[in-house]
């Protein structure tokens, strides 16, 4: 069985109150405004980022180089 709303929300108030909390709510208005201003502004965009170009591969003979302790 569902309890109304009325109810409900005195039961909350209630439990709050005995915690020692507040309930606090944001009026509406102000929050679809805020909102609405939020989405009006433009990041600006980020700027690209700069690849450095790779140094040329050598053409010339490979070399066998000996890593290997004797």
């Amino acid at each position: 069985m569902h309890k109304p709303a009325a109810e409900l929300e005195l039961e909350r108030r209630a439990m709050l109150d005995g915690a020692g909390l507040a309930l606090v709510e944001t009026d509406p208005g102000k929050s679809r405004l805020a909102l609405d201003r939020a989405g009006s502004i433009v990041e600006p965009a980020r700027a690209k980022r700069v690849i450095r170009p790779q140094p040329p591969i050598e053409q010339g003979p490979l070399v066998l180089v000996e890593t290997r302790r004797p």
